[in-house]
């Protein structure tokens, strides 16, 4: 998913270079928004049914178990998807969403880039490591509060994980001298994430290998606790 946005940072680059803020914005409505509310109307619908229909509700707060079987007939249920907040569900669309965000909520920030940005004539290898001081923070600090469930509204370790990639993948289309830096360190920022999963595949296994369904349901049912 990192990937994925910085990809879609870049391409944005192109985007707003090529047809200005105002057509930007059209375009990512046109690519993000609609296939967005196409699939949430016509696909999750199904995929919360079968979500259900397992014993499983996935919700903006977390996964819990069913404690009754799930029973109803799809057309019976299909008006409640829409009018129910537990039952309404965007599921794998979020990252459109969540991209069609992040391109209306950074749209200044990327046109000051883009306009007013001078040449970068080289490139650090020390500014190419940067990034990962704010990186290590949001993982350390604020997934600990917020563990990935892609809610949009209380969020906020993904949106700010996911926004710096999207607007890493901005900068590195808006100053294509961090290519070379990029094709510099390749090997070394190749061992650097090797060494990084195998510290943090060993701390999972270390911790026993909970899934992250075991995860969300004790958050989910935490969070149930509080609240009473």
């Amino acid at each position: 998913m990192p990937l994925f946005f910085v990809l879609a940072g870049w391409s944005a680059h192109a985007s707003l270079a090529r047809r200005g803020a105002g057509g930007f914005l059209r375009e990512r409505v046109r690519r993000l928004g609609l296939p967005f509310a196409t699939g949430a109307v016509l696909l999750c619908p199904i995929l919360k049914y079968v979500e259900l229909r397992s014993g499983l509700s996935i919700t903006a707060t977390g996964a819990t178990p069913l404690a009754h079987p799930f029973e109803e007939s799809f057309l019976t249920f299909l008006p409640t998807f829409f009018t129910r907040v537990d039952r309404f569900t965007w599921s794998h669309l979020w990252f459109l969403l969540y991209l069609f965000t992040f391109s209306v909520l950074y749209a200044p920030l990327l046109v000051r880039l883009l306009e007013g940005g001078r040449r970068l004539a080289h490139a650090s290898t020390l500014g190419l490591y940067l990034p990962l001081v704010p990186l290590v923070l949001i993982q350390t600090t604020l997934r600990l509060r917020w563990p990935g469930v892609q809610n949009l509204y209380d969020d906020w370790a993904n949106v700010t994980y996911y926004s710096l990639f999207f607007l890493l993948g901005f900068v590195l289309a808006r100053w294509p001298a961090w290519e070379t830096v990029v094709a510099r360190e390749w090997r070394r920022a190749g061992l650097i994430g090797l060494a990084a999963y195998l510290m943090l595949a060993g701390a999972w296994l270390a911790l026993g290998g909970v899934g992250s369904r075991r995860w969300l349901a004790g958050r989910s049912c935490s969070s149930s606790r509080s609240k009473r």
